[in-house]
Order: C-alpha cells, then sequence, then structure tokens
C-alpha cells in the first residue's frame, strides 16, 4: 500500500553524539528541555547521537517525541538503504525510513542535498561536505538528520545509522560505556 508522504518542514539536524556527560547534560539542558524527551529516551538517543537546538517551537512541545513513538510503532515496516546524492555523488548517505516512504525520502535528500527545499530550519547538509568548512563551525558536528513530518533518518555518518536502525527496527541498543564509566567516575 502506497502511503502519500507529507511536504517537508521540519528536519532536525543530528549531532555527533556527546563526548562526555557534562556535555550530554549540557544539550538536555540548553535548548532540550522543550523536546519532551524522558530522561531515559535522552540516555538512549545520545547513546548514539546528539540533538542540535533548532531554535524554533515547531520542533519542541513533544514533536520530536511523537514522531519518534510514530516510527518505533511501524518498525516492521522500516527498510534501510544507501543512496548517493548528484552533487555529492562520491559520499553516501545512509537512510531508514519506512518501505512506502523510499521513493519519497529518496527524492527529499535529494532536494535538500541541491538546496531546493525549502525548510523552516537550515539542515547544514551541504556545509557538512565542505571541506573547508573551519573546525568549530555548527556543520562539522552535523552528520544526520530526522525528517519529522514523514519520519525518517538520513546520515554520512554509517555507525550513526546501523546504531539508529538497531534501535528503531529492532528495539535494541548498545550501551554508551564511555558515558556511565565518566558517569560513575571511571576514567
Amino acid at each position: 500500500m502506497m502511503t502519500a508522504m507529507r511536504q517537508t518542514w521540519l528536519v532536525q539536524r543530528l549531532n555527533k553524539k556527546p563526548t562526555s556527560s557534562f556535555l550530554a547534560k549540557a544539550e538536555q539542558v540548553f535548548g532540550g528541555g522543550a523536546l519532551a524527551l524522558k530522561p531515559e529516551a535522552w540516555k538512549l538517543l545520545q547513546s548514539i547521537f546528539g540533538i542540535d537546538y533548532m531554535g524554533a517551537a515547531e520542533f519542541e512541545f513533544g514533536a520530536l517525541p511523537k514522531s519518534f513513538q510514530e516510527l518505533a510503532r511501524d518498525s516492521q515496516n522500516l527498510i534501510t538503504f544507501e543512496m548517493r546524492t548528484k552533487p555529492f555523488p562520491d559520499a553516501p548517505v545512509y537512510v531508514l525510513c519506512r518501505k512506502e516512504h523510499e521513493v519519497g525520502a529518496r527524492e527529499i535528500i535529494e532536494l535538500i542535498a541541491q538546496d531546493k527545499l525549502k525548510l523552516k530550519e537550515s539542515t547544514y547538509f551541504r556545509r557538512a561536505f565542505n571541506p573547508t568548512v573551519q573546525k568549530g563551525d555548527l556543520a562539522t558536528r552535523t552528520c544526520g538528520w530526522y525528517e519529522l513530518n514523514n519520519g525518517f533518518f538520513f546520515f554520512l555518518d554509517k555507525e550513526m545509522w546501523e546504531k539508529t536502525t538497531k534501535l528503531f527496527k529492532d528495539g535494541e541498543c548498545d550501551d554508551d560505556e564511555e558515558m556511565e564509566s565518566e558517569a560513575a567516575g571511571k576514567p
């Protein structure tokens, strides 16, 4: 059964996972409070990726956990694939989406790669491929995205994609031993 996709307006940037419990907590407090994620959900997600502060109310007040829950409920219908975009043919983009959204997800990602899709906030997608972007620039942290309107992920980071797939398709997640060790005061 083919399900029509909604118009894409909200794309959440996903950053490299926090490297310490302090940075994880800072992400939750500064900008993350309005996301309405439970502490357990924060811990699970931050073992895979960081959630960038988008600066717009549309991303807050439960939109992200609601969309994640809908995707998780549809776990038996999720597929993964790798694709290439016209502007960046040498760089794979890894995707996790519903089976019936594969064609639409490919089209949306291609439009984002070509900077031809009007969105609420910037994705930094094109900048993530730019080798001249300076260290510390927001784009250097961003290596994944979550499209909220239709509920699909796409990544430049293969490990992040694999772990997200494991969480949403299989309901499993590897513990982040480094963060747990630091929280326990171990080196």
